[in-house]
Parts: C-alpha cells; sequence; structure tokens
C-alpha cells in the first residue's frame, strides 16, 4: 500500500487535499471487498520545506474487519521537498 499526495499549494488551510490511497494487488484476498482511505494534515498552513504531516489511514468495505494496519493507522513524519 501507499499514499501519494503529499504536496502543499497554499489555501490557507492545513489539509492535505490531494491525498490518494492506493493498495498492491497482494495486498487483500482475491474477491474480498476492501477500500483503502486516506486523510492527512499538516502541521500548519504554510508551503515550505521540513513541514510536519499527520496521516490517518483506514480500511473500508465489506471485508474491511478482516484487516488490520501493522503499526497502526496514523503515521506523523516530516516533508522534506520544497512546497508547491
Amino acid at each position: 500500500m501507499g499514499v501519494t499526495g503529499l504536496s502543499k499549494v497554499y489555501d490557507g488551510s492545513t489539509a492535505m487535499s490531494n491525498i490518494t490511497a492506493a493498495n498492491s494487488a497482494s495486498a487483500f484476498l482475491t474477491n474480498d471487498r476492501v477500500t483503502v482511505n486516506a486523510n492527512g494534515l499538516f502541521g500548519d498552513q504554510n508551503v515550505g520545506t521540513n513541514k510536519t504531516y499527520t496521516i490517518a489511514v483506514t480500511f473500508g468495505g465489506l471485508d474491511a474487519a478482516n484487516y488490520t494496519l501493522s503499526g497502526g493507522g496514523i503515521n506523523t513524519g516530516k516533508r522534506r521537498g520544497s512546497g508547491k
């Protein structure tokens, strides 16, 4: 699984408006109905380097209860690239 969209265009909010969660073909059993959802926030609303962020990943769908995220579904880090 992966999360993309960790970029920031100044809009006055801390929300990650373009975040996308994707799963690999082998992440779930064939025929299981599971979706991967991600929401994220930056530490502040400003654009720049070394910005802190928090991402929450959850599973949805009819078979979501059959799966767990190792290490938990909330991750915090720093984006080291430049803002847009």
